[in-house]
């Protein structure tokens, strides 16, 4: 259990909030996990002007110095672009 003391001073209040443990298990830190808001590199084919489109709509940038689009990791899971994915 944690408590934690918040403060209002426009209100002249102050605020306890307890937060509990409702759950506990096994937990593995994994140091190559990719963060879903971090940016990759993923290889779209010239021909490939659809998929373009989409990576484009997800928040995807041309970056020309490597000549790939570079998205962020989560949007690639979710459009299964994972085998895309330019190293560097």
């Amino acid at each position: 259990m944690c408590v934690r003391y918040r403060y209002d001073r426009e209100r002249n209040c102050r605020f306890v909030t307890v937060e509990l443990i409702v759950a506990q298990g096994p937990w593995e830190f994994n140091e190559k996990r990719i963060p879903r808001n971090k940016r990759v590199a993923v290889r779209i084919g010239y021909e490939e002007s659809h998929l373009r489109r989409v990576v484009k709509a997800a928040g995807g940038k041309w970056n020309p110095a490597k000549k790939a689009w570079e998205v962020p990791y989560g949007e690639v899971l979710d459009l299964g672009l994972t085998d895309r994915i330019v190293a560097g």
